[in-house]
């Protein structure tokens, strides 16, 4: 009988859980990420000489991208407004990834950056937001402000261009230990990752 108590109470949270999420916010993000990940999916096709969908040239596709991210702009300040930084609590896992991802292409917009970061801090230390996706954008708001970078998830080609390489770190040394403490992987692996990804950036050895 207290299992059956236990159980019906577990599942009585897990749906009135699942009731509290925005699902009208979750499909709005979803929809946003979808056009911003097409364009630059796109670019990097093109880049690495894959099939792309369009007929559009590199210019073209990197004037999508930079109109897609301008309208984004006022989307995500309306969402933010409405919704406060948007956590696991609002709208899942995957929706509040969502919105990171925008916000990781604002960098025309610093402060803005700067702003939601510090709201997502404060969701991240209440277990209710990526610690991932906080180094990546702590990371991307160190540099966009001309500062060294923590997380070194911030890539740049090496000085022959046959390699991805962070940008500047603290303390180099302790890199990997930051990394893993907010669950990243070992910066050689991400390194591999990013070769691998934007290979058609990347002169032969």
């Amino acid at each position: 009988m207290k299992f059956l108590t236990l159980f019906f109470t577990l599942l009585t949270f897990s749906t009135f859980s699942q009731k509290t999420l925005n699902g009208n916010l979750i499909s709005r993000l979803d929809s946003l990420k979808k056009v911003d990940q097409f364009w630059r999916n796109e670019s990097t096709k093109l880049q690495n000489g894959d099939p792309v969908t369009t007929n559009l040239n590199k210019d073209q596709i990197s004037e999508k991208m930079i109109q897609v991210d301008s309208s984004n702009y006022h989307e995500l300040k309306k969402i933010l407004e409405q919704f406060g930084f948007p956590g696991f609590d609002l709208v899942g896992k995957e929706g509040s990834g969502s919105f990171w991802l925008l916000m990781q292409h604002q960098d025309e917009h610093p402060d803005f950056q700067i702003l939601v970061l510090d709201l997502m801090e404060k969701e991240v230390l209440n277990q209710n937001a990526s610690k991932a996706n906080f180094a990546y954008l702590t990371d991307r708001v160190k540099v966009n402000t001309s500062q060294e970078q923590i997380y070194g998830t911030q890539m740049e080609l090496n000085e022959d261009e046959t390699s991805y390489q962070p940008k500047k770190c603290i303390d180099p040394k302790n890199l990997n230990q930051r990394r893993l403490e907010l669950g990243l992987p070992p910066i050689e692996e991400y390194i591999q990752m990013m070769n691998s990804r934007f290979r058609g950036n990347l002169k032969k050895k």
